[in-house]
């Protein structure tokens, strides 16, 4: 299943992106947090966050196939903008990129990214990486920045429904006890034995 979506200025209402995915959740917080300055959409998102605001994601249709989701999506765009909207879209949409060409400087970006990356890890190394860490424990310390990291991306998405997300988890478990084979399922997932 696929759903096509847009995001909407969160005061405005106006549409300013169309997408498909096939996790909207995931989807949504890629928009939200992951941004590498270089595309329209991109700068927008972080205008929005530097106001204290994020998209609205709505989604407008769910359909069952890549392709009809991608068709829908180039249809979308090509519809809003001759509607006069304003999308941050940087290609017509669908499979890929058709309709989106690097400028030059991105080319030499792009260029000078693939040159800093390692090399393909041959079946060898991964087997000796792999023998090296396994059974390797995380520091109290690191898993404690780990979980607040993570804990703060998520209520920087919404503080408030974090907030009663973690009141009603907390409220659910008050003076709940566990059995003997919930705490060994938990020791086991925790230390791995």
């Amino acid at each position: 299943m696929y759903s096509v979506y847009v995001l909407r200025h969160p005061q405005t209402k106006e549409i300013r992106y169309v997408g498909i995915t096939g996790d909207p959740g995931m989807r949504f917080g890629r928009h939200t947090t992951n941004y590498s300055d270089d595309t329209h959409k991109d700068r927008w998102v972080q205008s929005l966050r530097a106001e204290g605001l994020a998209p609205v994601m709505e989604i407008l249709n769910d359909v069952d196939t890549f392709e009809r989701a991608c068709l829908m999506e180039i249809c979308l765009i090509e519809a809003f903008r001759a509607l006069g909207l304003a999308l941050v879209n940087s290609t017509q949409g669908g499979e890929g990129c058709a309709g989106f060409t690097l400028t030059e400087d991105q080319r030499n970006k792009v260029k000078a990214s693939a040159a800093c990356r390692p090399p393909h890890l041959s079946e060898e190394t991964k087997a000796k990486l792999s023998a090296a860490l396994s059974g390797r424990k995380q520091s109290e310390e690191s898993n404690a920045r780990r979980s607040e990291s993570m804990r703060l991306q998520y209520a920087s998405r919404n503080p408030q429904r974090e907030a009663e997300r973690l009141a009603k988890v907390s409220a659910a478990l008050r003076g709940r006890k566990r059995t003997p084979e919930q705490c060994e399922a938990i020791r086991k997932a925790r230390w791995g034995k």
